[in-house]
């Protein structure tokens, strides 16, 4: 369950950014909709400490990053509640030969939770080859209450990841019961989490570090999706340098978003910006280079000191020949939900971008509505509200159920509009 990096991108974009409700195109639930990789709690719930950012004044200090491939980290947990009653060692430095899975969660986590008894079952599968060590920042007393409850009925890892209810009659095994095959610990000074997660940019948890035989990082990921490579690790068949390319690229595109996150919350608005035109114009970062424009887009129209540059940035953006339908569908609606908030208005850039969205609607293929309904919503803005509930009209016959009701909705709107 990786998360590709255009949808990353658009996703912790929209999550931690911005200081005001942008919701990009594919928030209209269009086919290939960008959205959270199901099962993990986003960075910002993380809450995780950027070490040697703290001061006013001081120069941050990026993290080395930890990645494929690379040696893992020793462990100096404070707390060990869980170590498969006596059968793991407390490690801190890793056993050469031995597999390890080093599990990042924590207790207000419904998809960590939902992923304990696969790791149950993974330990106990793997009992005498693999050791898993699963880690939570909270303090021991949050720990401890936590175990004590009770497994909601019939838990399994392939439940529905929510949160198991804290009752039940027919089912008396307690969360301190499922994982006391494992090692589970508590770390409230963060060393773990900011050796691992800090350092690999990851932004969610649950998340599995797999430690091989020789002590290096084999991979990293969701725990419901480490059986394969766990099975190639154990079996001396896994292929590091292929995993590593693929995640390389993801990894680095996370830690270009920190970074920028960092500048823009220290109110460094201009650095961040030429950081964002170097990877613009970074071959490296082609997948996801309309994604990093309309990053710096965004930007531009948070800050009230740019306002010049947004509008000469927009207009530039329209011009792009290089728009297909997505893209441009992308652009409009982001321009609507800048002026519909009361953030971002200009004559020019609206006329734009509704002669752009339209000159894509005839080769718009499934998204045909999606683009309509961007189209009808920008006339309305510039009082063509005729033209727009004909076109709202005809996005609403052709969108799906899903879909239907707010485009009814504003549709409604609309004619209630002219009504009045």
């Amino acid at each position: 369950m990786r998360m590709p990096l255009s949808t990353y991108l658009r996703f912790t974009l929209g999550l931690t950014l911005l200081s005001f409700a942008i919701t990009s195109a594919d928030g209209q639930d269009a086919p290939g909709p960008a959205e959270k990789e199901a099962g993990t709690v986003p960075a910002d719930a993380l809450d995780i400490k950027v070490v040697g950012a703290a001061e006013e004044k001081a120069e941050p200090v990026e993290p080395e990053a930890l990645t494929i491939g690379s040696k893992a980290p020793a462990l100096n947990i404070e707390h060990w509640v869980q170590d498969g009653n006596g059968k793991y060692p407390w490690v801190k430095e890793f056993e050469s030969g031995k597999v390890y899975v080093v599990e990042f969660w924590a207790t207000w986590c419904p998809p960590c939770i939902a992923a304990m008894p696969h790791i149950a079952e993974l330990q106990t599968k793997h009992s005498e080859t693999v050791q898993v060590v699963s880690i939570t920042r909270e303090d021991l007393e949050t720990v401890e209450k936590f175990l004590d409850r009770k497994l909601g009925k019939s838990r399994t890892s392939k439940d529905a990841e929510e949160e198991p209810s804290d009752e039940s009659e027919d089912e008396p095994m307690t969360y301190r019961d499922l994982t006391s095959v494992y090692c589970l610990t508590a770390d409230p000074d963060e060393s773990s989490t900011n050796d691992y997660m800090l350092a690999a940019g990851q932004n969610g948890i649950p998340c599995a570090f797999l430690v091989g035989k020789t002590g290096l990082i084999e991979w990293i990921g969701h725990p419901l999706s480490i059986d394969e490579p766990l099975e190639a690790v154990l079996g001396d068949r896994w292929d590091r340098e292929a995993f590593k390319s693929v995640f390389e690229a993801e990894q680095k595109a996370v830690l270009l978003q920190a970074k920028i996150v960092r500048l823009m919350r220290s109110g460094e608005t201009d650095a961040a910006l030429k950081v964002l035109d170097g990877a613009i114009a970074d071959k490296s970062f082609s997948a996801v280079n309309a994604d990093l424009k309309q990053m710096k887009l965004q930007i531009l129209v948070s800050s009230e000191d740019h306002e010049e540059q947004a509008v000469a940035y927009m207009l530039q953006r329209l011009d792009d020949p290089n728009h297909d339908a997505t893209s441009a569908n992308d652009l409009a609606w982001l321009i609507f939900r800048l002026a519909d908030v009361g953030r971002f208005e200009d004559d020019a850039v609206t006329a734009r971008a509704v002669e752009l969205a339209q000159s894509k609607i005839e080769t718009a293929g499934a998204t045909k509505p999606y683009i309509m309904d961007t189209v009808a919503r920008l006339l309305s803005l510039q009082g063509k509200t005729d033209e727009a509930i004909e076109l709202q009209t005809k996005a609403v016959e052709l969108a799906d159920e899903k879909n239907r009701p707010d485009m009814e909705a504003f549709l409604k709107q609309l004619q209630s509009g002219k009504d009045e």
